[in-house]
């Protein structure tokens, strides 16, 4: 009998020290991007430059989670986090403004925290780093950083936040029922023009920011919030092509906005008239513009919205 529990403790030892399969790992990147999934700040933001803020986003048809730290004033980066396709294993591939890049690989996560080690990465090939995270309230997470390059060693913990999700801030007064545009979209309208959007709240829930992608990689970004004075919410573009557009929607409800808009497009054109935004279901939203052209003739541009899914 002894002989028996002896051996199965050491057979239960030995299945608990096994590498995790990849199926964990996939587990693993499901409830990490669920979780993360968001804008986040620093529990306590005390940075004299400007605000610090990641945001954690589906991209590449929700194969990928991007993780963007470009508005960190100290250090700045990027990356994402995937299932690498060779090893079957949970990576986080960062790239930093100090021309250090590579992948940090999960090497143990519970239901509540990830760890990521990598060794011999950075420029001197010396450098070895372990990223943990763990869930320590509702939107509220820890931190825990360790860098070491030869005989350096950096330690960091650190309090987040979540700043903004799909959904508004509870504690936020709301202002409007227009936040079914948050998340990933795919747009094409009746002049020709086809684009990727990418949606998030800000500012706690009080306005929106859009990314804007066309199909021949112009960028554009797109601003929408409250006007308490106007009564009516406003949405601000601008893009690198020179084009921008102005919106006043003043009737405002949960499914459906209209108001005063001009449009002017990349290629100089024009559109100046009332435009009107429905929300047709979950995934498609419809948008028309009756107005004139830049030549004073009349003309309606039709837009559609189709949401992209992972």
């Amino acid at each position: 009998m002894i002989r028996s529990t002896l051996a199965l403790a050491i057979f239960l030892t030995a299945f608990a020290l096994q590498p995790a399969v990849a199926q964990d790992h996939h587990q693993a990147f499901e409830q990490f991007a669920e979780f993360m999934e968001g804008s986040w700040t620093p529990a306590e933001q005390n940075n004299a430059l400007r605000p610090i803020r990641h945001v954690y986003s589906w991209t590449l048809d929700g194969k990928f989670m991007r993780t963007n730290g470009t508005q960190d004033p100290g250090r700045a980066w990027d990356g994402f986090v995937g299932i690498e396709p060779k090893s079957g294993k949970l990576a986080w591939w960062g790239f930093f403004t100090t021309g250090e890049a590579g992948p940090i690989y999960l090497t143990k996560f519970t239901d509540d925290e990830w760890v990521f080690v990598a060794d011999n990465v950075g420029a001197d090939g010396q450098t070895k780093k372990s990223v943990s995270v763990k869930i320590v309230g509702n939107g509220k997470l820890h931190a825990h950083v360790i860098d070491t390059s030869g005989k350096e060693k950096k330690e960091i913990h650190e309090e987040w936040i979540r700043a903004a999700t799909g959904k508004m801030a509870n504690e936020a007064k709301k202002p409007h029922l227009w936040e079914y545009l948050v998340g990933d979209w795919e747009f094409t309208n009746s002049k020709g023009l086809k684009a990727s959007i990418t949606f998030e709240t800000v500012a706690g829930g009080m306005a929106s920011i859009g990314h804007w992608m066309t199909d021949d990689g112009k960028a554009a970004i797109e601003t929408v919030g409250w006007n308490t004075d106007k009564k009516c919410l406003v949405v601000d573009g601008y893009g690198t092509s020179g084009n921008y557009w102005h919106v006043e929607y003043t009737t405002v409800g949960a499914k459906k906005c209209s108001g005063p808009s001009k449009v002017v497009y990349p290629d100089g054109s024009s559109v100046e008239g009332i435009m009107t935004i429905e929300k047709v279901d979950e995934n498609t939203v419809k948008l028309h513009t009756d107005g004139k052209d830049e030549n004073g003739q009349p003309i309606e541009v039709n837009s559609q919205w189709k949401r992209r899914t992972p």
